[in-house]
């Protein structure tokens, strides 16, 4: 997919508003049902919110231990440390991917101050790419694209977007091909991993150096330290995100989460590390502002390759879009009016009882 879909978010909105209707809904229909029915209707609802509190709780849990950031910090100066962290440590984040390996899968253990490393959420936030995407709306035909670096089995690979180290350097003594594919058309140059700070025994990251060495293509070609508690890996042999047909990087501005752009000199087609799907269109747009369709199509790894053997001079643009989205947010619209036109009939009804009484 392209770095983000922002719009799925419309939806996600839609069910907390939806959410409130229901309860009002129930509320007076339960209310205006035989003292004998409300008997039966009322355990079951009682059950229900029982079980709402529970999956609440879980839900809750979940969250503190995957979603938050530092106690001390705020979301917002999170992600500017996460910023300079990746200017002093000289990341190129705009055309290369990077993957946190943590020294073990799980909620608790070495990796507890993971909110310190690019995962979870905090790549888009800092406008860079990731592998897993935003949380868990990657689908099971894009992990399959990265299923040697990253477990797509593992819940660190959907919620944490990280991988382990058991797994990644299995793949590297077993299956060091298949690994070393996934790195170059994933674009995946910088492996960060937790150092001697937070961890007793950090030899795993000298484990996954000299495994990397090993391969056909890739060398380690620098390693640093990311900040206090992790280190990084940099690799060389790697595709850019965007390439030509014969995978010399092509620079490419992201202007808006489902917008990509590219200018076109003397190529015939453009490739991105991104996952082709149905809902990608491409266009390129001349001097006069004009715009003519360009085909897409999946290549052999599941990215994407644009035909840009006309559009020599010209913009390319790779928008993503989907029916579900104005649908959603149609949904939401509606919800919202319906929810404001409760409240208000809640209301009127209560101030006309009081006048009657």
């Amino acid at each position: 997919m392209l770095p983000v879909v922002n719009r799925f978010r419309y939806l996600f909105k839609a069910i907390f508003v939806f959410i409130p209707i229901y309860v009002i809904f129930t509320i007076i229909i339960v209310n205006n049902l035989p003292r004998s029915k409300q008997k039966i209707i009322l355990p079951i609802c009682l059950a229900l919110g029982i079980l709402g509190c529970v999956n609440n709780y879980s839900a809750v849990w979940v969250t503190n231990d995957l979603f938050t950031t530092h106690k001390d910090m705020t979301i917002s100066e999170k992600i500017s440390t996460a910023a300079e962290d990746v200017e002093q440590s000289e990341m190129d984040i705009k055309n290369y991917r990077s993957v946190c390996v943590f020294e073990a899968s799980g909620y608790k253990g070495a990796a507890d101050n993971y909110f310190e490393t690019l995962t979870r959420n905090l790549p888009t936030s800092i406008n860079a790419f990731s592998l897993s995407g935003y949380e868990v709306s990657v689908s099971e035909s894009r992990l399959d694209q990265f299923s040697h670096i990253m477990d797509p089995e593992d819940v660190f690979t959907s919620y944490a977007n990280a991988s382990y180290a058991e797994f990644f350097l299995e793949n590297l003594d077993e299956c060091p091909d298949k690994l070393e594919r996934e790195l170059v058309s994933n674009s995946v140059k910088y492996i960060i991993v937790p150092n001697s700070n937070i961890i007793e025994i950090a030899e795993f990251s000298d484990e996954i150096v000299e495994g990397l060495n090993a391969l056909d293509g890739i060398e380690v070609i620098r390693t640093g330290s990311f900040n206090e508690n992790y280190d990084f890996i940099e690799i060389s042999g790697v595709n850019s995100i965007c390439t030509d047909e014969n995978g010399i990087p092509v620079a490419f501005t992201d202007e808006r989460m489902d917008l990509l752009s590219a200018e076109i000199n003397g190529i015939n087609e453009l490739r991105f590390s991104l996952a082709y799907d149905e809902g990608l269109t491409a266009y390129s747009v001349d001097a006069s502002g004009g715009k003519s369709a360009l085909a897409i199509s999946e290549t052999d790894n599941g990215n994407i390759a644009i035909d840009v053997s006309g559009a020599d001079g010209q913009t390319v643009c790779l928008s993503y879009s989907k029916r579900i989205y104005p649908i959603a947010f149609a949904f939401e619209i509606a919800v919202t009016v319906l929810f404001a036109a409760n409240i208000a009939a809640v209301l009127l009804l209560k101030n006309r009882d009081e006048v009657n009484k």
